[in-house]
């Protein structure tokens, strides 16, 4: 097994270069810039010229479709024998109708069977179990392929099993773009795969597939010097004429506008992810983490920053480095703000840094805090189509001609909603948000991108019960933890058997043993905001405590203080805690996976937190890699690289780095204007949901402040407070007096004064 891993690290070092394609990551229609690049995706896109003589690349409809060739290839299209009709959303091959004698790829391709028998791919049989060979023509697993030496139906799963009358056209599958070579006769008459270097001239040298059968593509690049085809570290070398095409329609060009040639060969697929939610190099604790990382260097045993310099001939890496930022004429340099960059709009500055993806009009700046007054400011459906916000959507309005925002997919109507594919579907006569459940196939059960949150949701296919559901980080292994997750979890420890699947990015929250207990809250629904913990009894007509059997999930288990996830019977379950010595854990996140109570370590158990073990403070630590993975008695620990020693964080100010700024999002945010962790306060707030407290401090002796919406976001103390608001705007240590929403007071659960709480903790659980 360990040879194993190695050889894996290996591969991965040297595939860590190069650029990876897939289907999955498609481009939208309305992403496509010029005709040329949006004609190749024809029927499925079509470009189209307004009154005001401006082209577009439009998501095509069903009902303009007269060819029956072209309206069976759409997902969303149905040929019935006489025109072609829309399902809005994805057929569902079980329910077609049509003609009689019309088949089912005759209305659909990807339905398949006779008309009222009718199936999609991932229910048909395996090919194996066909027993003639008019039936061996496609299984669940793809195209399947007769044996007339064995009289057997089967599928190829090497290119050394394809005959070599069919080795160089071999296609297990089609999608809507065209997939160049899988297989070819090498020079001692075998069928093997394809590689980069067997392709001779410029002209094909795009792309070829990675792993047999499966959607991943590496892209290749033409060394015009030696004049052969070799594997593309970057998209840097290609143009705007073939930036779409050589990385099968997942890229497209991005520059100051649609005709320039001075840009970038950027990923459709790109979304902004909050910084704070992202691994820092110094994070990750594995050297597979660490490789995985294209912006991170494994060296003497732990994983660092890369230097910028290494992304010279890398725009779009330098762009997506938290310590770098791309200056057109210098290179890759380090990040120092933005107001450094220049760029006249967003696809300018995302070229140079994903941390200032907006524009004054003359230089880069941040995402405005309302995505909202954005939107209105893109000026073309291009533009608008383009824009990349933290969260929510930009989308054109053809009817008023202008962009608007949305936060959700419930305000699309049927066009623009079938243009966020992994976002929305549409059915009736509504745009609804895709969760796992959507996703009927194995293949499509990826990922989902949620518009409120900003962020991507994963997904698993359940082969047992051939479902799609959601993806539990925390149950991710050490070889898919930081990639399934895009980076925001890594493995807990450098071997792969011990260890788990933990967020990088830090919560902190007030220790259970100051919020108010169950027994304490007397009005009805501040019981139920404290679900992870209490239960109303409505024939008691009072809050009780949660039996930690109820808890079915290690995220709501863990957050319980009375409660610890264990294995008992050769079951994780959650149990009540007794003690944290006998639970094994190296550092602070492993062992915060059985209890929020179990910060501490040995180096081989856990320990609960002691405030009179000064070998618990960050300063006895000594380590560089445990340093971050550490909750002391006297706060959240950090690096100090200058004098090499650990120390606690107390203020905002003290942190250095954008990313390490969102470690307590009730308290800091980073200012892009002074480059700086700047610590919050309630006028900061723009929205009425986010207005509700602010940590004053970082560290174990902080203090908070309340906050009110009112028009605005404003200071507030207990006596503003009302029913709805006096337990979740006091972090929880105040409660409504009486149950009864209009009658009472807000009161507090403690003796200790209106600001102070007591000891906060760093949590880093799965969702």
């Amino acid at each position: 097994m360990k040879i194993k891993i190695i050889s894996l690290l290996i591969l991965l070092q040297i595939a860590k270069s190069q650029v990876v394609l897939s289907f999955k990551n498609s481009c939208e229609c309305t992403q496509i810039a010029v005709d040329t690049e949006c004609n190749l995706l024809y029927p499925y896109c079509n470009w189209q010229v307004n009154e005001q003589n401006v082209g577009s690349c439009e998501t095509t409809n069903c009902y303009n479709l007269d060819s029956s060739a072209d309206c069976v290839l759409l997902r969303n299209c149905i040929w019935n024998g006489k025109q072609c009709l829309s399902t809005y959303s994805d057929v569902q091959c079980n329910q077609l109708e049509g003609e009689k004698d019309l088949t089912c790829q005759q209305q659909n391709v990807s339905c398949y069977g006779i008309t009222g028998q009718c199936l999609s791919i991932s229910e048909l049989p395996s090919c194996k179990t066909y027993q003639s060979q008019i039936e061996c023509t496609i299984g669940q697993e793809g195209k399947c392929s007769w044996s007339t030496t064995t009289n057997q139906c089967g599928f190829y799963v090497t290119c050394e099993q394809i005959p070599l009358n069919i080795c160089n056209t071999y296609r297990p599958y089609e999608t809507n773009y065209s997939q160049g070579q899988y297989c070819h006769i090498n020079n001692s008459g075998q069928c093997v795969q394809m590689t980069c270097s067997d392709i001779t001239s410029q002209i094909n040298c795009t792309f070829v597939q990675t792993v047999f059968n499966q959607d991943q593509f590496y892209l290749c690049q033409w060394n015009s010097l030696s004049k052969t085809c070799e594997l593309a570290p970057s998209t840097s070398n290609l143009t705007e004429k073939n930036c779409f095409s050589d990385t099968i329609g997942t890229y497209h060009w991005i520059a100051e506008n649609k005709y320039a040639v001075q840009g970038i060969c950027f990923p459709c697929s790109l979304r902004i992810i909050k910084q704070s939610e992202l691994c820092l190099c110094e994070q990750l604790v594995s050297q597979l983490d660490c490789i995985y990382a294209k912006t991170c260097t494994w060296q003497q045993n732990k994983c660092i920053t890369s230097q910028c310099s290494q992304f010279n001939e890398q725009q779009s890496l330098c762009a997506q480095s938290p310590a770098c930022m791309y200056i057109f004429g210098k290179g890759c340099i380090p990040f120092t703000k933005c107001s450094d960059i220049r760029g006249n709009n967003q696809f300018q500055c995302i070229a140079q840094s994903l941390q200032c993806p907006s524009s004054n009009g003359q230089y880069c700046t941040s995402l405005p805090i309302d995505s909202s007054i954005f939107c209105q400011q893109q000026g073309n459906a291009y533009n608008c189509s383009n824009v990349l916000i933290g969260n929510g959507k930009c989308y054109w309005n053809s009817q008023k001609n202008e962009c608007q925002y949305s936060s959700s997919c419930y305000s699309f109507n049927m066009q623009d909603c079938q243009k966020l594919k992994h976002a929305c579907y549409y059915s009736g006569s509504y745009c609804y948000p895709i969760y796992c459940s959507y996703f009927s196939t194995a293949s499509d059960c990826t990922f989902y991108f949620d518009y409120y949150s900003g962020s991507y949701k994963y997904c698993y296919w359940n082969y047992q019960y051939g479902y799609c559901d959601d993806q539990k980080p925390y149950e991710l292994d050490f070889q898919s933890c930081y990639t399934s997750t895009q980076g925001k979890y890594r493995w807990s420890s450098q071997d792969s058997k011990i260890g788990a699947c933990t967020q990088c990015a830090a919560i902190i929250v007030p220790n259970k043993r100051n919020w108010c207990s169950c027994d304490q809250l007397i009005y009805q629904g501040d019981c139920a905001t404290a679900y992870d913990s209490c239960l109303w009894n409505p024939e008691k007509s009072q809050c009780v405590p949660l039996d930690c059997s109820m808890l079915t999930t290690r995220n709501l288990c863990v957050q319980n203080y009375n409660c610890h996830w264990i294995q008992y019977q050769n079951v994780m379950q959650c149990l009540p805690f007794t003690s944290c010595d006998k639970l094994p854990g190296s550092n602070s996140y492993m062992c915060m996976l059985y209890s929020q109570r179990c910060t501490q370590t040995d180096g081989k158990y856990c320990k609960e937190l002691s405030y009179t073990d000064i070998k618990q403070k960050c300063s006895s630590i000594a380590d560089y890699t445990n340093c971050y993975l550490t909750v002391a008695s006297d706060g959240v620990c950090r690096w100090n690289t200058q004098t090499q020693t650990c120390y606690a964080l107390s203020e905002c100010s003290q942190i250095t780095e954008m990313s390490f700024c969102g470690i307590n999002n009730y308290a800091c945010y980073w200012n892009f204007q002074t480059n700086t962790c700047t610590s919050l306060t309630c006028s900061m707030v723009t929205t009425s949901s986010e207005c509700t407290y602010f940590d004053q401090y970082i560290n174990f002796g902080f203090q908070i402040q309340m906050c009110l919406w009112n028009t605005t976001c404003q200071n507030a103390t207990s006596t503003n407070l009302t029913s709805s608001n006096c337990f979740t705007n006091t972090a929880k240590t105040y409660r409504w007096s009486k149950n009864n929403q209009t009658d009472g007071s807000c009161q507090s659960c403690s003796q200790s004064t209106i600001f102070t709480l007591g000891f906060i903790i760093l949590i880093s659980l799965t969702q």
